[in-house]
């Protein structure tokens, strides 16, 4: 990948998904098109390895559409670990651009959303320690749930985790049960 622009990665990943067969396949329009999708078009010439955080992350998405069979699935995992909210934010809605607009289920593990990040995914479905699962629907009920549900507060204590937060920040609630 070293040396390689993102257009030029994005024509390769094109190559390697869509060869084999016996059709003409414009792998430059199909490269194309995911940089104009996932807002990537002014990288289009940018070294990988120059690329911000953000960018990284959708070009790595990106790279896993290039076949001419969408999927109906994909599934990122900590598709946003290592970079900061704003990015984040970037990233997460640039998914949700692609669920919107292709017949595509998108499954993502995200770690330390903000509340803003939270209420663009269409559903949530939240772990604390040992996979306890505490909250599944959609975002805009987590933080209703966690303040109204009393078993779960008890169950939650009874194994030693605790929710703090009780405030408006769905995401600060979800990250002070511990």
């Amino acid at each position: 990948m070293h040396g390689l622009t993102t257009m030029q990665l994005l024509k390769y990943s094109s190559q390697l998904r869509n060869g084999g067969g016996q059709q003409l396949i414009d792998h430059y329009s199909i490269a194309l098109r995911w940089l104009n999708e996932l807002g990537l078009q002014s990288a289009a010439d940018t070294a990988v390895q120059y690329l911000s955080g953000g960018e990284l992350k959708r070009l790595q998405v990106a790279i896993e559409l290039t076949a001419l069979k969408m999927p109906n699935l994909v599934c990122f995992d900590e598709i946003t670990s290592g970079l900061d909210s704003n990015s984040t934010e970037m990233v997460v809605r640039a998914l949700k651009r692609l669920t919107t607009f292709h017949p595509l289920t998108i499954f993502c593990t995200i770690h330390q959303p903000t509340s803003e990040v939270l209420t663009i995914f269409d559903s949530v479905y939240a772990l604390a320690k040992r996979g306890v699962a505490i909250f599944f629907g959609p975002s805009e009920s987590i933080q209703q749930h966690l303040g109204t549900v009393p078993e779960l507060v008890t169950y939650v204590a009874s194994i030693r985790f605790w929710a703090v937060s009780r405030g408006p920040n769905s995401g600060n609630t979800l990250l002070n049960v511990h």
